[in-house]
């Protein structure tokens, strides 16, 4: 029974250094650089640890069924579980720390990015070359090589280094978890304070309006009253001018009058002017001969 949980638990962890390999070398030629995938520090991927011991556990369930359906059984089973527990993983690891470590929404068939049809197919495979392939010529050969006393002594050094990585790696996510809560929050302020000034700007906005309401009004109201007093004055104006105009017929009327009369003042002034001169004509000539007279009768 002892012999039994070093097997589970080495299997756990050289499938998931083996998970992590594999991972790595995919990723790395797939975006041309070297990529360390997996959720811990060091070179592992527990999920693929995870993996072949559901493996092993179709194995058992296998057991209990004629051989002729395991070949149904395996990919099947395989699809269920693995499936759920990729599914599972990512939802738990992204509740925990708020991120998530694979995301396939860009992948055919998948469910919330989480799992995709073609990992599924992935699983399916695996579980076939896993349980008729790899566990009876590869896995009982090299768990067999390994001395029983060394056994424990080797699952326990990897106890203690995956016990460090496990805590470092977890005290990381917290850091990062604290990191986009604050984030988070930082986001809801930076909401609230766009809200506040989309809010402060519909009250600016409705403001001007009002006052551009208001000033169109009181500029109506003003052109309203200088068109009144326009309309006024040119109505005053109007009047005053037919009253001028009627008093420069009357006096238009008085000058040509005056002036008829004028001229006949100036005709009599003439007459009376030639009379005049006349009348001294003729006293000159009268005062001319009493003067002769008074000589003729000097001489005598």
């Amino acid at each position: 029974m002892f012999d039994k949980i070093i097997f589970y638990l080495l299997l756990f962890f050289f499938a998931s250094a083996g998970g992590w390999l594999g991972e790595c070398i995919y990723c790395s030629i797939a975006h041309h650089r070297i990529i360390n995938r997996g959720f811990l520090t060091g070179p592992l991927c527990p999920i693929y640890g995870c993996g072949v011991l559901i493996m092993e556990l179709i194995i058992k369930i296998c057991s209990y069924f004629p051989e002729k359906y395991h070949y149904f059984i395996v990919p099947v089973l395989a699809i269920l579980l693995c499936d759920t527990l990729e599914f599972m993983t990512s939802l738990i690891m992204e509740k925990m720390f708020h991120a998530r470590w694979w995301d396939y929404s860009d992948k055919f068939l998948n469910i919330q990015g989480r799992i995709c049809f073609r990992h599924t197919v992935i699983w399916a495979l695996a579980s076939m070359l896993y349980v008729y392939g790899l566990r009876p010529y590869v896995i009982e050969q090299l768990y067999d090589f390994i001395p029983h006393y060394v056994r424990p002594y080797l699952l326990g050094a990897i106890l203690i280094v995956f016990g460090f990585d496990l805590i470092d790696t977890l005290k990381s996510a917290l850091d990062i978890k604290r990191m986009l809560v604050r984030l988070e929050k930082f986001g809801e302020t930076a909401r609230e304070a766009t809200e506040q000034l989309s809010v402060v700007r519909d009250a600016i906005v409705s403001d001007a309006k009002e006052s551009m309401k208001k000033r169109r009004k009181e500029y109506q109201e003003s052109s309203q009253k200088r068109e009144e007093r326009l309309n006024e004055w040119m109505s005053s104006a109007a009047d005053q001018l037919i009253e001028f105009r009627n008093q420069f017929a009357s006096f238009n009327s008085r000058t040509t009058r005056r002036t008829k009369e004028s001229s006949r003042l100036l005709n009599v002034s003439q007459f009376g002017e030639t009379i005049r001169k006349r009348i001294e004509s003729a006293q000159e000539a009268y005062d001319k001969y009493r003067e002769k007279n008074s000589d003729d009768k000097k001489d005598k």
